[in-house]
């Protein structure tokens, strides 16, 4: 599937997606080592990743907890080359689905902004809990992978629940240096 966003589009689902994910106030970050500006909800503190280059977690509050919402890596590659390598995309039958996950693929939207263009699907992914112990599928995390030009952003979450209403207002702010 690809869609078209305008500016008035990507507005409105920005909106919309806000929701109770994302606190209307928002602070804007510059993360040189990534190439990007963004705005990330008031209160959210950017780290480090433990193991990888180029690549900041956003943490902030989800349902009166802290938790990592988005992790960000910077790739100097094409779309399709980090969607295949990096997000576990493939094309079947023609079309882009993920491969990741438990079940069959699930597939992959595309759309393309004025700002760049993003591959991204949203699977059943593992949840860990103290008290019920591990479930496979038992939560949804997202994968993207935004592109502008000769840069790719690999964009990911772990287990929660409905990520794109969490992740819709910081992605769709995401803009790449030059």
């Amino acid at each position: 599937m690809s869609r078209t966003c305008t500016p008035f589009v990507s507005l409105a689902i920005l909106a919309l997606a806000a929701g109770p994910g994302m606190a209307a106030p928002a602070q804007p970050i510059t993360e040189a080592a990534l190439g990007i500006s963004l705005q990330i909800p008031a209160g959210s503190k950017i780290q480090p990743c433990h193991d990888e280059a180029r690549c900041i977690e956003i943490h902030g509050p989800l349902k009166g907890h802290a938790t990592m919402l988005l992790r960000l890596q910077a790739f100097d590659a094409p779309l399709e080359t980090v969607a295949r390598e990096d997000a576990d995309f493939d094309v079947v039958d023609g079309k882009w689905v993920s491969t990741a996950g438990p079940g069959m693929p699930s597939p992959v939207e595309t759309l393309h902004t004025p700002n760049w263009t993003e591959m991204r699907v949203t699977i059943a992914c593992g949840v860990s809990s103290p008290r019920s112990g591990f479930h496979a599928a038992g939560g949804e995390c997202l994968w993207a992978v935004l592109n502008h030009g000769k840069r790719s952003l690999l964009a990911n979450t772990d287990d929660y629940p409905n990520p794109q209403s969490v992740t819709a207002p910081i992605l769709s702010s995401v803009r790449f240096l030059p």
